[in-house]
């Protein structure tokens, strides 16, 4: 293996190569924030119009809330799956621990939003995930508590900040008290956790080679160089604050160390300043070689260039652990690009046309002039025209001799078309954000039949079905796959988790088996509304089978578990979390059969339900329902409401 310092040489000298990558990428951010803002081009001409259009920003706001919906909707995201028969429940408790820690623990819609929005904007966004464990606090105060409350305090770990004798105790031979002391005291709680978290990487603080194939490619490295306090660095590194400080005063009067630094920015490769009570912390993802050939994964962390302030420990999540998004992916490629390239262009063209048709508007209506200032007092003119402005002459002169209106030439029709629709065509093509996506074109759906109507609403959500299984099967599921492993991994303390609104606590044991991951965006089969209409149509299909050919046949199909199943399905859907409010669910039936049957699997008494759902004559063949061969059942499905589709 490497040493530290040669690992870190290597980091430093790998640095000043990802910087000169990131250059373009940083300034083209900086450009793209400033279209998504609306921000003036800088070609402005004083007294014409200074529009500026806002297609980026309409752009990314339209299609954020379909991904909202899509994967922030009210089924769970992510699907576990066992791969043994014995992990099957175990493969439930795991879906919701991870959901739970995701929409619980973490503020899962902020980050999600956050992800997305970066990718769409700037070509890339990343999430870093890891473990955590520590301490929280909660400030308590106790009034005249006696000797023996405050010990239980001390002994269940409380932080005592402040005691305040009330009462002086009178102690006893044997080291008791016969009359216990009474105290005022402040202190804090304190309550261990042991979680993952995930976090929204600014993009100006993460570093990477721009060869790189994607995030785990054994030749790349990464970088993130957040900010951090320094009692934290003090902590993390077992450094005291008075080395760092000497530190960050080398960097700053050491002229060779500035010159052998300059190229990374010299002291601000520590810090934003030498006052700031900030430092940079890098934290660099790579992968070692072992003398077998192995690639082994590393986590370097360090301060500066000093040899005490670097940490080199083993990448216990196998990998980078960071989740990384492109729009549109670019082959061997890990940042990929996005519309937005495409969109500032059409920005930039709408924009100009939009100032030329309002300079065109106001020259109608306030054009140039040509002022005889010998024939005519000018000073009212000054300003331009307005409303009761009077004009005087000089002398007895018709105004029409002294004012003389400059003629204009109109903008040429084709120039509107181009602004209200081939631009906008345009746009469309790229993103799929049209008006008739958006719901806010009527005339489109005249005179098309509904089904017409249904293809064309699929083919104009269809760029954004795809962006969304792109998301889906790169960073979203890397996200969720490290949330799962690292469940596996670090989970190592009991946690109440709330799973069909009854709270269960879950430990490691009951978790630990082997899964699958299978993130569920809902566009395979469409929105979550259409999946719903298709849910309805098969209940129809199922009641007009039954009554065309009689339920004897239905019966070959499907029962009343099937049933139940598009029932939840569609009810999950509409985006309701739990519908055992209103379908019943596998134990509550278990449990009607018991009383109705008297034992499991048992036959039930007489007259509970014969052939045709007719009374008297028992279930026949052990039927899991009563009615003969479950006909008397099944022939209720024709009666079920017929619901459009």
């Amino acid at each position: 293996m490497s040493t530290p310092k040669e690992l870190k040489e290597r980091t430093l000298k790998e640095y000043k190569t990802l910087r000169s990558d990131m250059e373009p990428l940083c300034d083209e951010r900086a450009k793209t924030l400033n279209y998504y803002f609306g921000e003036k081009f800088g070609n402005e001409i004083k007294g014409r119009s200074a529009y500026v259009s806002m297609d980026l920003f309409e752009t990314v706001e339209w299609i954020k809330p379909t991904l909202m919906r899509i994967f922030y909707g009210g089924q769970n995201v992510i699907e576990v799956s066992p791969q043994g028969f014995d992990d099957e429940e175990k493969a439930k408790l795991m879906e919701e621990k991870i959901n739970y820690d995701f929409k619980k623990q973490n503020p899962g819609f902020k980050i999600l939003y956050q992800f997305f929005q970066d990718a769409l904007l700037h070509k890339i966004a990343v999430v870093k995930y890891y473990w955590e464990t520590g301490f929280t606090f909660k400030f308590r105060k106790y009034k005249e508590i006696t000797h023996t409350e405050y010990q239980d305090l001390v002994n269940k770990g409380h932080i005592i900040d402040k005691v305040e004798v009330v009462r002086e105790g009178i102690p006893a031979p044997d080291g008791t008290f016969l009359q216990e002391p009474l105290y005022d005291i402040k202190c804090r709680e304190k309550k261990k956790f042991s979680k993952p978290v995930a976090i929204n990487i600014p993009l100006e603080e993460f570093f990477f080679k721009k060869d790189m194939k994607d995030i785990t490619d054994v030749n790349g490295i990464v970088l993130h160089r957040p900010l951090i306090h320094k009692k934290k660095a003090v902590k993390k590194y077992g450094i005291t604050l008075e080395e760092l400080d000497a530190e960050i005063e080398n960097w700053e009067n050491d002229v060779e160390i500035q010159a052998r630094y300059s190229d990374l920015g010299g002291l601000n490769f520590i810090t934003p300043n030498k006052d700031s009570d900030l430092v940079y912390d890098n934290e660099v993802c790579l992968y070692d070689i072992d003398n077998e050939g192995n690639y082994v994964p590393k986590i370097i962390s360090f301060i500066g260039s000093g040899d005490k302030n670097i940490l080199v420990q083993d990448n216990e999540y196998g990998r980078p652990n960071y989740a990384i998004i492109s729009p549109i992916i670019v082959s061997h490629r890990m940042c990929g690009t996005s519309w937005e390239s495409a969109i500032k262009k059409i920005q930039e063209i709408r924009s100009f046309l939009a100032r030329n048709i309002m300079d065109n508007i106001s020259y109608q209506h306030n054009g140039a002039r040509v002022v005889n200032s010998l024939r005519v007092h000018t000073d009212e003119l000054i300003n331009g025209l307005r409303p009761n402005l009077n004009i005087w002459t000089k002398g007895d002169q018709d105004p029409s001799t002294c004012i003389y209106q400059l003629p204009y030439t109109p903008l040429a029709p084709h120039t509107y078309t181009m602004f209200s629709q081939t631009t906008t065509e345009m746009k469309a093509s790229l993103t799929g954000v049209n008006k008739f996506g958006q719901g806010l074109d009527p005339k489109a759906i005249i005179g098309r039949t509904r089904a017409g109507t249904n293809q064309v609403m699929t083919a104009s959500q269809q760029p954004i079905e795809l962006l969304a299984r792109i998301f889906a099967e790169t960073g979203v599921r890397d996200l969720f796959q490290g949330f799962m492993d690292m469940n596996l991994s670090f989970f190592d303390m009991e946690t109440l988790v709330q799973i069909n609104q009854q709270w269960q606590n879950i430990t490691p044991d009951m978790i630990n088996g082997n899964f699958d991951l299978t993130i569920d965006v809902g566009v395979g089969t469409g929105s979550k509304d259409m999946v719903y209409q298709q849910l309805m149509g098969m209940l129809n299909a199922y009641a007009g089978t039954a009554k065309a050919l009689g339920p004897q046949f239905l019966t070959e199909i499907a029962d009343f578990e099937k049933v139940r199943n598009i029932y939840r399905q569609a009810w999950e859907m509409l985006g309701f979390k739990n519908p055992d409010k209103y379908v019943l669910n596998e134990t509550t039936i278990k449990f009607m059969k018991e009383q109705m049957y008297g034992q499991p699997g048992g036959n039930p008494a007489a007259n509970t339900g014969g052939a045709g759902g007719q009374a008297g004559e028992g279930v026949a063949n052990n039927s899991p329902m009563p009615g003969g061969n479950g006909q008397g059942a099944m022939g209720r499905i024709p009666a079920m409401p017929a619901t459009g589709y």
